[in-house]
């Protein structure tokens, strides 16, 4: 049976959303209007009000409800995330994107990333430092090869001790350890233009975002959306992208 592109799934962690966070399930709705989207969420949790959001913004969407500790803790999500019974849920699809409720989404583009056949696209870091972007590396918005997490986590020697160290949570480092981790991860020059972590960044990045030819496309996605210390990037991507549109 050939297998579908790719799964949205939204993770949701909580009954009731912050103004942030509503407007990242808006976004996702509505640039993804043509995907299929899952929830995943929670047992026992409400999701009321994700229902409404989806009938507001015309999206039908599924939901897939899993044990309420997997989403109790950062700790416990990293545990989900490397065990390879999560990707198996999905081997109707060549990918997942996972897609968390600090996301803010501009456009869709996952056609492009796609054929260029990457087993892992996810935001890059910017370090004003170095004036470079770090490697791909922030899972919260991150598309993701199906079949590849699963081989590559079935076939580490590290997984094992990984999954019982309870305090484990860092499960994009996991995939992009340079010993066991994932080799075909796009590149630095390709993941900028995927999303933006506005983690790390400071406000010296508007004025390099501006004058430098080589990173001012916009991106497809702006990660840790919300968080007050790093806003003023992704309000100030948001409205020139809305500008421009």
């Amino acid at each position: 049976m050939e297998k579908k592109d790719v799964l949205i799934l939204l993770i949701i962690y909580k009954a009731h959303l912050n103004e942030y966070e509503i407007k990242s399930v808006e976004s996702c709705f509505r640039v993804f209007k043509n995907r299929e989207i899952c929830i995943v969420f929670p047992n026992g949790t409400d999701m009321s009000e994700i229902v409404e959001l989806s009938k507001k913004n015309n999206k039908s969407v599924a939901f897939l409800e899993i044990e309420e500790k997997w989403l109790s803790s950062v700790e416990m999500y990293g545990h989900l995330l490397i065990h390879p019974n999560f990707y198996r849920m999905f081997t109707t699809y060549k990918y997942i994107l996972i897609y968390q409720t600090d996301v803010y989404a501009l456009y869709d583009n996952l056609d492009y990333y796609m054929e260029m056949d990457y087993d892992y696209y996810a935001s890059c870091c910017y370090f004003i430092d170095s004036m470079a972007f770090l490697k791909c590396l922030c899972g919260g918005f991150s598309l993701r090869k199906v079949s590849s997490f699963i081989e590559n986590i079935e076939n580490r020697p590290d997984w094992e001790e990984t999954n019982n160290n309870k305090n484990f949570n860092a499960e994009d480092l996991f995939f992009i350890n340079e010993t066991y981790g994932l080799k075909n991860i796009s590149p630095p020059e390709i993941g900028q233009y995927f999303s933006f972590d506005s983690y790390l960044l400071t406000d010296d990045f508007i004025d390099i975002y501006e004058n430098n030819k080589d990173i001012s496309k916009f991106p497809m996605a702006i990660h840790k959306y919300g968080d007050k210390r790093f806003n003023i990037l992704a309000e100030y991507v948001i409205k020139k992208y809305n500008e421009s549109i």
